[in-house]
Parts: C-alpha cells; sequence; structure tokens
C-alpha cells in the first residue's frame, strides 16, 4: 500500500496538524499561543480547535487566570497516537521519494500501451512506439469522426448535425 493512503485527513491538514504538533511540544496551549505560533485568523484557529475535538484528537478546556478569560487546549491520547501515526506515514512517503528508482518499495509505472491506431507522423513522434489518439480527437463513436467537433466535422467534409 502507499504511504500517501495512510495520511489521516483529520490531522492532515496545515492547521490540524500545527495544532498536534504545537500540543506534542508543550503538552498543553492556551489559544493565544496557538493563534500566535501558527497564525490562522481565530475563526479559523476555532474551527480547527472544533474539528478536532469532535474526532476526539483534541480537549478543550475554558477557565480564567486571573480575571482573563482563557481557552486551554491539550492533545488527547487519541490525538498523540495520531499525531505519530501521521508522521509515520510522511517519513514512508519521504523515504519512498529518496529511494532512487528501481529500488525496492519503489513505484513501478507501467508504460501506456501503444495503440493501433496511431498515425505514422506519431509513432516516428513517439520514437517508433504507436500513440493513441487524443480522445477528443476520436469523437463520440470512438472511430475519429470528430462528432464532437463542428470544426472538425466541417474540416472533415461533413455538415454540422
Amino acid at each position: 500500500m502507499h504511504p500517501a493512503t495512510e495520511l489521516d485527513d483529520l490531522a492532515h491538514q496545515r492547521v490540524r496538524l500545527g495544532i498536534l504538533t504545537v500540543l506534542h511540544e508543550a503538552h498543553r496551549a492556551d489559544f493565544r499561543t496557538l493563534a500566535d505560533v501558527l497564525g490562522p485568523t481565530a475563526g479559523n484557529l476555532s474551527r480547527n480547535l472544533t474539528v478536532l475535538e469532535q474526532g476526539g484528537l483534541v480537549r478543550v478546556g475554558k477557565g480564567f487566570e486571573g480575571r482573563r478569560p482563557r481557552t486551554w487546549v491539550q492533545a488527547t491520547p487519541a490525538g498523540r497516537e495520531a499525531l505519530d501515526r501521521e508522521v509515520a506515514a510522511l517519513r514512508d512517503l519521504l523515504h519512498r521519494l529518496d529511494a532512487p528508482a528501481g529500488a525496492a518499495g519503489a513505484v513501478q509505472i507501467r508504460q501506456a500501451r501503444p495503440s493501433p491506431h496511431a498515425t505514422s507522423r506519431q509513432r516516428e513522434a513517439s520514437g517508433g512506439r504507436r500513440m493513441r489518439p487524443a480522445a477528443s480527437a476520436l469523437g463520440t463513436d470512438g472511430k475519429g469522426s470528430g462528432t464532437r467537433c463542428p470544426a472538425m466535422r466541417t474540416h472533415r467534409g461533413t455538415t454540422p448535425a
């Protein structure tokens, strides 16, 4: 399985990944600190905290420090695990990108099979391989009649429908 499939949509979004990372470093942080460090608007940060809280990845608590209200955020055990999985998937992805072509675990891309319908000019341009014509040139019947494009019908000497 490709490492990109292991990325978690809940944790992977930039602000949410940043929140989890800051909470990993600081154990807990207040709303103002998260906003200052990560740079989102208050509304954007609030929305992303709500998503993480609903997903069970963070715990949000409100309280006072002196007379000032404060919102504290702390990662839950599930949030710490989600960050660990995300980092592992990103490391696997980077390892795959750094691997030389043909190395174990590297993705092998199959070459497209040449089409027997390619013109000699297309075969020459492709180094002798037969290439399949573009789908738009095939028309709706798939035989190259150009029925999708009025200009092609006119060019071929047929009248537009």
